[in-house]
């Protein structure tokens, strides 16, 4: 175990077997197992007749040697994700890499039918509150939720904090995502300020919509917020009749 690794190992077998119900891990399934650890889950997933693609940085574990496992040993941050074949990803993740591995995830949405992740309680609370770059990112592509929570007692060594099982769920929106990407980093870098000021067109689609003026990011819902970048595209595109 390296500490350098920020390494909390899940022994709870009851908390396990959860993590597989959330997950929705049927036979035949392919798993994306990121810092498989001891390997635990792994196990559960070899039981559960799954094929298990690992990615483990630490050299010091013991590999899982199983016609299920195929092993991959380094960092996932420089995992070559154009080999990976559509799966769900399931893993209990270091904490203190929690919004890069889930933004490297994102960035490849379209390998993940589903994103499974064990992570500290604060972290998934934040990826649904919907005021941050990466919460409308993960929005966009799936319907989160908060599936359990997880209490230190359950791991070890213990963590400091209370832990909580992110569940994604793929979703398909109405959107041109790449334009709602830049929407999103232009509104969660002023989110404190009321949309309507950011810029004409926001503030156009606000009151076509009947939402409130003094409307700020964390007080619309994600489905809402999809509907008024869509009207604000179409008012920015509209001809201006005074041209014509």
């Amino acid at each position: 175990m390296k500490k350098s690794l920020g390494q909390h190992f899940l022994k709870s077998e009851k908390v396990l077997d959860k993590i597989l119900e959330i997950s929705g891990v049927d036979e035949g399934d392919t798993i994306f197992e990121i810092g498989p650890g001891a390997g635990a889950l792994t196990k559960k997933l070899i039981d559960k007749k799954a094929h298990i693609i690992c990615v483990e940085k630490d050299d010091n574990l013991t590999k899982i040697i199983s016609d299920q496992v195929t092993w991959h040993q380094g960092d996932v941050l420089a995992f070559d994700f154009a080999s990976l074949p559509y799966c769900k990803a399931v893993a209990n993740i270091p904490y203190y890499l929690s919004s890069q591995i889930l933004q490297l995830l994102l960035d490849h949405n379209e390998k993940f039918s589903s994103i499974t992740l064990l992570v500290q309680k604060e972290f998934a609370e934040k990826i649904l509150a919907q005021e941050s770059f990466l919460s409308l990112l993960t929005h966009l592509f799936y319907e989160p939720m908060i599936a359990l929570e997880v209490g230190r007692h359950h791991f070890y060594p213990p963590p400091k904090v209370t832990s909580a099982v992110l569940h994604l769920k793929k979703v398909i929106r109405d959107v041109d995502q790449k334009g709602f990407q830049e929407f999103a980093k232009i509104i969660t870098q002023s989110k404190r300020k009321m949309l309507k000021t950011l810029c004409p067109e926001i503030g156009f689609a606000i009151k076509e919509m009947g939402l409130s003026q003094t409307l700020r990011l964390g007080e619309i819902g994600f489905d809402d917020l999809i509907h008024l970048y869509n009207k604000m595209k179409m008012s920015a595109t509209k001809p201006d009749k005074s041209q014509i």
